[in-house]
């Protein structure tokens, strides 16, 4: 969460500083394999293409540190499986809601444009909230309120 968090920042001032994605020809690839099998039709490519997407994504600002931050977190709970029910229910109901709204064509191509306007101010902003969060889990981790 620090390292994403920092490079979302770095990157804000000083474009491509610090690559935090992975190459995009990975989305060529996955569109690639679901025209191969019929359309993305098929399980086996709508699991392969979903493991792509979540390999590009992940180091997303906006997933991958924050969750690999809270597994660690709840790692050594005993309620480890309540709190990963409890997380993911709450992680997948936003996602849901998005997939409601993008089922509009007029959303999408409004949420594109203001994505090109505004997309360097909200990785800063992802970066600095993401560097905040961490400081608090350290900060909590230090004074031993978790474990």
């Amino acid at each position: 969460m620090l390292f994403f968090g920092a490079a979302n920042i770095v990157n804000f001032f000083k474009p491509g500083t610090i690559p935090t994605i992975v190459p995009n020809d990975l989305e060529r690839r996955a569109v690639n394999y679901m025209r191969s099998f019929g359309g993305g039709t098929s399980y086996p490519a709508v699991v392969f293409v979903g493991t792509l997407v979540g390999l590009h994504n992940f180091p997303c600002a906006c997933t991958g540190g924050i969750y690999m931050t809270f597994l660690g977190l709840i790692s050594s709970s005993p309620f480890f499986l309540q709190y990963l029910l409890a997380y993911n229910a709450v992680f997948v109901a936003p996602l849901v809601a998005i997939l409601l709204l993008c089922s509009s064509k007029a959303v999408v191509l409004r949420f594109r444009e203001w994505r090109q306007t505004n997309e360097s101010r909200v990785k800063l902003f992802l970066g600095v909230l993401m560097m905040v969060g961490a400081a608090i889990i350290l900060g909590l981790l230090i004074t031993g309120m978790v474990q």
